[in-house]
């Protein structure tokens, strides 16, 4: 303990000492002290402003940041592992003056996080009504937690940090898994905003297909509102905690939709060769898994990425696979998907009349479903592309009638299935209709 800590805590004992507790400083006030410490090294260095920003106002973590400066300590952020041995000494000291309840709780509340909802530490804390009040009413008078509106913070992340820094693994463990038990309890009835803190508070008490689903769909989540490079360090996370289960074929078969998910990220994040290597791994994860719709899947995408390369030799015989196995799985809508496959590459080889009959089925078999985080439906795909064929084979009113249609359908949907269909209709004497 520092030599001030202890004269502090014989004082505390004397019926004529009193207990201040002081407000923190403001940034210009915090800048003041430290010059008034380091003299000319605050001035020809930036340590005023560092250490005013790492204390945040607290005069006892300032003074004690400018004396690890001047033992040649560098102060540089508030992770756990770059907190100077002076202050964490003084945060250690302030927690160690507190009650055992308040010492409990703010385990749980530094387990939770930065800032918190009060329900969610109640139902995590395990107290009964008295007890938590008295414990929380604590923290707050000693400034160890403060009032943000409806929730509860931190009024430092420092000392969240120390606080998570002394505990050990078992005791994280199991603080992690009660805090994620009362956010599944309390928000049950709508736990969509939540699967990311959810995600992370599993993975943290090794629960690990809790962990995988929550991080799956807030990855999903993501990419549905366009936020595509969240959305891969979310599944890339599933990935992981993934690995960690017992039970190989499950967790294989859920790895290969999590990585043909990642192809398509990776696909609009246009960086085609990571996008190639997640589709290679999931075949390589498939095909021990024999006759699986996993299996059908990455003959499906590897069909795509041969008509996007222009192989259609090569497009034509893995769709042929993906639909067989498609329907020996009794999969209508993967099927489709299959059929799509076969009519993009026969309109390419300028095989109109099959390409048509591919596209029809496609349509009668998937119709409106969305694969994955395709652009838009097979139903208005394949109509695009039968419209393209109907006119290289000279039948124009079908195609102006089914072109229309088409088109104000995709209007309805979205602008990026807009712009594809037309695409599609760009070809010669194609576009200037629609």
């Amino acid at each position: 303990m520092l030599a001030g800590g202890v004269a502090l805590a014989e004082l505390g004992g004397e019926r004529h000492a009193l207990e201040l507790i002081l407000a923190p400083l403001s940034q210009e006030a915090t800048r003041s002290l430290v010059e008034q410490l380091l003299g000319p090294t605050a001035r020809e260095t930036d340590a005023a402003e560092r250490i005013s920003q790492f204390s945040a106002g607290h005069p006892l973590i300032a003074v004690e940041a400018a004396k690890a400066v001047q033992e040649g300590i560098e102060v540089t952020g508030l992770r756990e592992a770059e907190v100077p041995e002076r202050v964490r000494r003084v945060v250690l000291h302030r927690l160690g003056r507190l009650g055992e309840s308040a010492r409990r709780l703010a385990s749980v509340a530094a387990t939770i996080g930065r800032d918190f909802e009060p329900a969610v530490l109640r139902d995590a804390s395990s107290m009964d009504e008295a007890e938590l009040l008295g414990a929380m009413e604590e923290l707050l008078r000693r400034r160890l937690l403060h009032e943000r509106g409806d929730d509860l913070e931190f009024t430092h992340d420092l000392i969240r940090a120390v606080i998570c820094g002394e505990m050990g693994q078992p005791r994280r463990e199991v603080l992690h898994g009660r805090v994620a038990s009362a956010i599944e309890a309390r928000y049950a009835d709508d736990l969509s905003t939540h699967w990311t803190t959810l995600a992370v508070h599993c993975r943290q008490a090794r629960r690990w297909d809790k962990a995988r689903h929550y991080f799956s769909a807030a990855a999903r989540q993501a990419a549905q509102r366009g936020a595509y490079r969240d959305s891969v360090t979310l599944f890339e996370a599933a990935l992981e905690v993934g690995g960690r289960l017992p039970g190989r074929r499950e967790a294989d078969a859920e790895a290969v939709e999590i990585r043909l998910q990642l192809r398509d990220l990776l696909q609009l994040l246009e960086e085609p060769a990571a996008a190639a290597a997640q589709l290679h791994e999931a075949e390589r994860l498939a095909r021990p898994l024999g006759e699986s719709r996993q299996l059908a899947l990455v003959l499906n995408q590897r069909a795509l990425h041969a008509y996007l390369d222009g192989a259609h030799a090569t497009c034509l015989g893995l769709a042929g696979e993906s639909i067989e196995l498609a329907r020996r799985l009794g999969d209508a809508p993967l099927d489709g998907w299959g059929c799509l496959r076969l009519g993009q590459s026969r309109h390419a080889l300028a095989d109109h009349r099959q390409a048509i009959v591919s596209m029809e089925r496609a349509e009668a078999l998937a119709g409106d479903t969305v694969y994955r985080l395709a652009r838009g439906t097979v139903s208005v795909i394949a109509a695009s592309f039968r419209v393209s064929s109907l006119t290289e084979l000279g039948r124009f009113d079908e195609a102006m009638h089914l072109g229309q249609r088409t088109v104000q359908v995709a209007r309805g949907r979205s602008a990026s299935l807009l712009r594809r269909v037309r695409a599609v209709l760009a070809g010669p004497g194609l576009f200037g209709p629609w």
